[in-house]
């Protein structure tokens, strides 16, 4: 549905033909020539495009990327009813349910990274603490409470950071090895089907 001509991201004319498509070509009222669209089929392929030369990036990285490229601004594209709407039809039809659970595997693996790197090995916290002290006025010991700056020990926050990415780095790998059988598959049906459609020889 969308291609690179000469450098360029195009849309097949079927694909202009669908209303998702339609509803996103409308929504670009500046002039004829449609550089809003362009630009929003530009920042999709490069974005979310299994032939797109970012396919490896991590997706948070590979959207802003992919807006980059497309001289968007990234929050509006992604917040904009009418482009997530093209996004989603034009994810549904370019992977299958296994690719699709894949690629949300890796936005989840994104949102670990970020987090994992988020957390600090020890954190600082206020905490009150018991001091006691001798009142001028009566010589006696009283105890009050004074807040403390202290660092507290968040390596088990880590590793349960790593626990969680180790866990979803296993769960893409499995979901790659089978959407390179079902792949296998496929094609080994479609070459069946051939066989069984092609006419025998002198018929």
């Amino acid at each position: 549905m969308l291609y690179i001509e000469k450098e360029e991201v195009k849309i097949t004319s079927e694909g202009m033909t669908f209303p998702a498509t339609i509803d996103l070509y409308k929504k670009d009222r500046r002039n004829e020539s449609k550089p809003f669209f362009k630009k929003c089929i530009t920042y999709v392929y490069y974005a979310y495009s299994p032939d797109s030369s970012l396919k490896l990036v991590l997706p948070s990285k590979r959207k802003q990327l992919a807006a980059e490229i497309a001289e968007v601004d990234y929050n509006e594209l992604e917040s904009d009813d009418k482009i997530q709407a093209f996004i989603k039809f034009y994810r549904e039809i370019n992977f299958s349910p296994t690719e699709l659970l894949y690629e949300n595997a890796k936005r989840r693996v994104d949102e670990t990274i970020e987090w994992l790197n988020s957390i600090p090995i020890k954190k600082i916290d206020k905490q009150k603490v018991s001091v006691s002290y001798i009142n001028p006025g009566t010589k006696e010991t009283e105890n009050t409470y004074v807040s403390v700056v202290v660092e507290i020990d968040n390596s088990d926050e880590v590793k349960k950071a790593i626990q969680m990415s180790n866990l979803l780095a296993d769960q893409l790998e499995e979901l790659k090895k089978k959407i390179v059988k079902e792949a296998k598959t496929t094609k080994a049906e479609t070459r069946l089907f051939d066989t069984i459609n092609t006419p025998k020889y002198g018929r």
